[in-house]
């Protein structure tokens, strides 16, 4: 190994040939996890392989995982951006299949109706509930990869993509992981949300939602938008958290948003 970096929990060794990356952690019940993710994941989706990891000092526990020649979406050219994203798209498709249990709205819409929001964001709240509470309302759940943000989707030297970090597992509503790139502020987010927008990924996304047996509708655009802000803002991982922290969690990923919304 020549290559040590610290991350959260895990300590991760790179190999010297680039072809395994050891993860160590103190918490068995951590790697387990990780391993059920990733044998989860990895029938529908393309990421690394990962297998116990043998021989390690006692009182430690890790998984030994392929190494992904690739780049972070948000570092690839841009002329490979769309085709990128269509091919994350396609993994969602099958993934979708897998849908289990329904996402309950009652306490996101109790929780909203007592935020105060900034304005223009009341106004897009409103102006577009008719498309994103029933999209919301009662929509298939899955266990999902939950983090594609764009440090996380990587781009292989043939096109396809790759996801890694697969700790993060959760049962989101099941468009989460095909719109979460649409949310960030980095140049490639940006691009994608305005190639969205403009209709550019319709086919594709009525093929994810079909899977889930539900109809896409290519009027509510931004009312996805919003219900996947609102997922991101209710998912599991802040369950516990205080209600003002959900409020912060909407209002930021929604900020992200605005502009090429033109919410004002």
């Amino acid at each position: 190994m020549d290559t040590l970096i610290a991350r959260g929990d895990w300590t991760l060794l790179v190999e010297r040939s680039r072809r395994r990356v050891l993860r160590v952690t103190r918490d068995a019940e951590r790697v387990q996890r990780l391993l059920e993710n990733a044998r989860w994941l990895s029938s529908a989706y393309r990421c690394p392989r990962l297998e116990p990891a043998a021989d390690l000092p006692r009182g430690f526990a890790g998984v030994s995982e392929s190494f992904v020649e690739g780049t972070p979406i948000r570092e690839a050219p841009e002329t490979v951006w769309e085709s990128a994203y269509r091919d994350l798209l396609r993994m969602c498709g099958v993934h979708a299949r897998r849908w289990e249990g329904r996402f309950d709205l009652d306490p996101v819409r109790q929780e909203l109706d007592r935020w105060t929001l900034p304005h223009w964001l009341s106004r897009a709240v409103e102006g577009h509930r008719s498309r994103w509470e029933p999209l919301l309302q009662g929509c298939p759940l899955l266990a999902s990869h939950a983090d594609c943000h764009n440090g996380n989707v990587f781009v292989l030297p043939d096109g396809s993509v790759t996801l890694i970090d697969l700790e993060r597992v959760q049962s989101v509503p099941f468009f989460f992981d095909a719109l979460s790139l649409l949310r960030g502020s980095a140049a490639v987010n940006q691009s994608l949300r305005r190639a969205f927008l403009a209709g550019h990924f319709d086919t594709a996304l009525a093929e994810i939602w079909a899977a889930a047996g539900q109809t896409w509708d290519p009027e509510g655009r931004e009312g996805a938008l919003l219900a996947m802000a609102m997922a991101h803002a209710f998912r599991p991982q802040f369950a516990r958290a205080s209600s003002r922290k959900r409020r912060e969690k909407f209002i930021g990923a929604c900020e992200k948003l605005r502009a090429d919304c033109g919410w004002e």
